[in-house]
């Protein structure tokens, strides 16, 4: 991984995920300078769509003020895709989601517009042969062992 910048998809669930749990290893991984990490628009719409939840999440932990301030630390590292940016490859990522998880079709279209891998840990994704996916686990161990390489 040394020396070029990877690029990585990341999907909702790892986002919320880390918001959910601010000491998670994920907001290292989200601080690796040679990583790229993308995210398509629809990825704002579905942490809206579980605000309520991870603000529960965070209130039951004595931490009721931190989810913007978590949110905004956590879009820092992201670039938000435009669907433009990959609607010609939508048509090609519906028809391999359609049959899976047709919800997770835009962030396959990402994966195959910019030739990169999905971070995610819905086991949906590992059910299509398109792109790479990794989960979480298997990203920190790939960057945390990779980094000890010379």
């Amino acid at each position: 991984m040394a020396g070029k910048e990877k690029r990585i998809v990341v999907d909702t669930n790892v986002l919320i995920s880390s918001l959910i749990n601010p000491r998670s290893v994920v907001w290292k991984v989200l601080d690796i300078d040679d990583m790229v990490f993308l995210v398509p628009e629809l990825a704002i719409d579905e942490l809206e769509k579980y605000e309520e939840m991870i603000q529960g999440k965070l209130n039951s932990r004595g931490c009721e003020d931190e989810y913007k301030y978590l949110l905004s630390e956590l879009f820092a590292p992201l670039i938000v895709v435009p669907s433009s940016e990959y609607k010609e490859e939508m048509e090609e990522a519906y028809e391999t989601m359609k049959n899976i998880d047709e919800k997770d079709t835009e962030f396959l279209a990402l994966a195959i517009a910019y030739k990169c891998s999905i971070w995610s840990d819905d086991g949906d994704f590992k059910k299509q042969e398109k792109v790479d996916v990794y989960t979480s686990e298997e990203v920190i161990n790939e960057i945390f062992e990779g980094s000890n390489e010379s």
